[in-house]
């Protein structure tokens, strides 16, 4: 990282835990902080279950959950994009991780792309924010109004 030499003679940049971005006022390098520090994965309770953003990475090294990426749930899979390999491996490494049955877990939007929708039956938001934070995932529930 480059800074100017008087940050560099106070020790900010070091010390500092968000730096500003070059154009950026204090307020919004604050504002990035406080998202940076509340980043939990956002369940949401519905009618058919419990809804779940997520963030894939396909053919990645192995498969794991990640952790919170801006409301969602980041994980990587080993299987490539092609197919529905990913997804399969998406919903086996869901059903796996928490505990649950593999027909409850369903990709229900975004089965194209990165961001994904999952539906996840046969548990309860509470339910699911307590298995996320015993996997050491920070999760909150939201609600769906």
């Amino acid at each position: 990282m480059r800074c100017s030499p008087s940050l560099r003679a106070r020790g900010a940049a070091s010390s500092s835990p968000v730096t500003r971005r070059r154009g950026e006022s204090s307020s919004s390098s604050a504002r990035r902080a406080d998202a940076a520090s509340s980043d939990a994965v956002l369940v949401v309770a519905v009618a058919a279950g419990v809804q779940l953003q997520l963030k894939v990475k396909p053919g990645g090294r192995a498969d794991r959950l990640i952790g919170p990426h801006g409301g969602a749930l980041k994980l990587e899979v080993r299987a490539a994009p092609e197919r529905g390999r990913a997804n399969d491996a998406v919903e086996r490494l869901l059903a796996e991780r928490l505990d649950l049955g593999r027909a409850e877990v369903t990709v229900v939007a975004g089965s194209t792309g990165r961001d994904k929708l999952v539906l996840l039956g046969g548990i309860s938001a509470v339910e699911l924010v307590r298995r996320l934070e015993a996997e050491g995932i920070a999760a909150a529930v939201r609600d769906a109004g």
